[in-house]
């Protein structure tokens, strides 16, 4: 038993969805194996009893077997194929991770996870421009398939919440009402959860609605003080609503809990910026370009404080740097062209 737990356990952890059927299948194996050299723990003193109560049950595993044996080796292949699901570097490599997941739930459609991980699949494309309108749609069947499954999950309620927030962004305004819907009824199921707050929190964020996301975000870092992407969030929303001190108060909580975190210091130097604090903000973009050093918009940042100092050479090797990493980028190229 502690073996087929075991199995089943590394099953699970490898492709990361649930195999209880699995490991009940090594359960049943293993009491198979294990019987015939294993002493009866029958009392009765009749032998042919005894031997009678052991071949039956022997012939009772057997027929759990033969039961369980077609519907196991199916969810074990269905995993196989979810454990293939999870390139998302380019578009093929979507493609191929929907065509995998498609596979699985062609052996297992029952299973929630899979027809959630699916939808992000088909929202991931959808994000990467690929046939937005399409795979806006395919993400929304497929997360209504895992919801008509396990219509009280709070991660399912999220997943649309955070589908509808990109659709609305994508053009389709309508879509952000469907969001708020989606994160309140997640909320209402988990009301302790953090994460839940904060992707309430860009929904508004999107819509510009800064004051009820900036308490969207408060939520979250109350209910867990450590969430630093919670004080990220915080940060860039009273940032935005020219609360520069409490902004600052959320950028460098975010960083206590995250040091490698590189919003929060970019954050930090647009304040600094602000506050005509040049020498500080410098010091804030160079420790957000040391942690992103293929970040083109924060070459920029360093470059127009470099010409706040005076520093016009520095700054317009900043900006070189910049569009050698993105030669297209509009605002270096402006930038660039008033160099010497």
């Amino acid at each position: 038993a502690g073996l087929a737990a075991i199995i089943g356990h590394l099953v699970e952890t490898q492709f990361s969805f649930a195999v209880t059927t699995t490991a009940t299948l090594f359960w049943i194996l293993l009491g198979m194996i294990a019987a015939p050299w294993s002493r009866s723990i029958s009392t009765s003193v009749d032998a042919d009893d005894g031997r009678r109560t052991a071949w039956s049950r022997r012939l009772l595993a057997v027929a759990l077997l033969v039961t369980t044996l077609p519907f196991s080796v199916d969810i074990l292949v269905a995993d196989t194929y979810a454990g293939q699901a999870h390139r998302t570097q380019t578009v093929i490599d979507l493609q191929r991770s929907v065509a995998a997941t498609e596979r699985a739930l062609a052996l297992w459609p029952t299973q929630p996870a899979y027809h959630e991980h699916l939808s992000w699949l088909h929202l991931q494309l959808a994000l990467r421009g690929y046939d937005p309108l399409a795979e806006f749609q395919s993400a929304e069947t497929a997360l209504d398939a895992a919801r008509r499954l396990a219509p009280g999950h709070y991660r399912l309620w999220a997943g649309f919440g955070e589908l509808y927030t990109e659709w609305g962004k994508a053009g389709d305004p309508a879509r952000f009402a469907q969001a708020e819907s989606a994160f309140r009824q997640a909320v209402t199921l988990f009301p302790e959860s953090a994460m839940l707050h904060t992707g309430w929190g860009l929904s508004y964020m999107a819509q510009n609605r800064l004051a009820e996301a900036a308490a969207q975000f408060h939520q979250a870092a109350h209910l867990d003080h450590t969430d630093a992407w919670a004080y990220w969030r915080l940060g860039d929303a009273l940032l935005a609503q020219d609360d520069l001190a409490g902004a600052a108060e959320a950028y460098h909580n975010a960083i206590r809990w995250a040091p490698d975190l590189v919003e929060p210091y970019r954050g930090l130097g647009h304040i600094y910026h602000r506050q005509g604090r040049f020498e500080a903000a410098l010091l804030a973009y160079q420790t957000a370009l040391r942690l992103t050093p293929d970040d083109p918009n924060l070459y920029l940042d360093v470059a127009r404080i470099h010409r706040e100092l005076g520093q016009i050479e520095l700054a317009c090797q900043a900006a070189s740097h910049g569009l050698w990493i993105a030669p297209a980028h509009p605002d270096l190229l402006l930038f660039h062209a008033g160099c010497p």
